[in-house]
């Protein structure tokens, strides 16, 4: 993988790994969290066009704007999902579960392009996906509330799965800050309507100044510089190798989560950990054949 791409990848995977912490440390709703970092990000993103002289709007087809349409409304249901789950379980499970959307992706792009992979990539597959199992293995709960959050963290993980996907498809024509303002509001305009609808105009104003500064650094940190360096990698490398290397995320977020939050992993889990490590090492001497494009 080329340098640059290589610097873009690991900036955005520290970046998102400071999500789950976030959205944890807010006392807002799910809902509220999730759509004031959509929110946040549409109005910094717009503050950045003028200033690099972007063009945001440009002419598009109507299966592109139903593919926009899609990819904001999955990404408003990732958000909606996977913070929920964040008040039901430990940040560790709901992360590593969200991260299934690597699975998705694999399979969609097995059937729906019909695309191979090379045997080093489906060996780091199942190393870091193994990974992932002995992590959830250690701490998973399957009772009551938290068997709640861990079936949220999945249905996340489908959503980010279509929102990849689809953002892969957007992205070999659109610029990012089109894709990203497009999407970004189309989320935050779902998840707003359902705020007013659901729990009133006050949801959005009565909050702590502490849960304002979370709104921000979510906005500015794993919305802009994560999720945004990411779409911005779509255009450049297929949509399996990237949620594959976000697969660092819940090895990020575990060691946040120790450290702020005092969860500590077992033996087994920092044994995933390495696995999961171990499986993303290997990627990136496959990248001749997974790079679409060079930069």
């Amino acid at each position: 993988m080329g340098k640059r791409l290589l610097f873009i990848t690991l900036t955005a995977l520290i970046a998102v790994s400071f999500g789950s912490i976030l959205a944890r440390l807010s006392s807002a709703s799910a809902l509220t969290i999730s759509f004031y970092r959509l929110f946040l990000a549409t109005i910094f993103l717009l503050i950045w066009a003028p200033i690099t002289r972007t063009k945001i709007l440009i002419p598009l087809k109507p299966g592109e704007l139903v593919l926009l349409f899609l990819s904001g409304l999955a990404l408003a249901a990732h958000f909606y999902f996977w913070i929920t789950s964040l008040k039901w379980t430990t940040v560790s499970s709901s992360t590593i579960l969200v991260s299934t959307h690597v699975i998705f992706v694999a399979l969609g792009e097995r059937v729906i392009n019909r695309r191979s992979f090379p045997l080093a990539f489906l060996l780091a597959l199942v190393l870091s996906f193994g990974g992932v199992v002995l992590i959830a293995n250690a701490d998973f709960q399957f009772s009551g509330v938290a068997l709640k959050g861990d079936l949220f963290a999945l249905l996340g993980g489908l959503m980010a799965a279509i929102y990849f996907f689809s953002g892969s498809v957007l992205r070999a024509r659109l610029p990012i800050l089109t894709y990203g303002v497009f999407v970004y509001t189309v989320a935050a305009l779902l998840l707003g309507t359902a705020i007013f609808a659901f729990m009133g105009p006050g949801e959005f104003l009565n909050f702590p100044p502490a849960d304002w500064l979370w709104f921000v650094l979510l906005a500015l940190g794993p919305q802009i510089m994560g999720h945004t360096l990411l779409n911005y990698l779509l255009a450049y490398v297929r949509p399996a190798f990237l949620t594959m290397s976000v697969l660092f995320e819940p090895v990020g977020a575990t060691i946040w989560a120790l450290i702020i939050f005092r969860e500590v992993p077992g033996v087994i889990a920092l044994l995933g950990g390495a696995l999961v490590i171990l499986g993303l090492a290997i990627i990136p001497r496959n990248e001749a054949v997974l790079v679409k494009n060079r930069i």
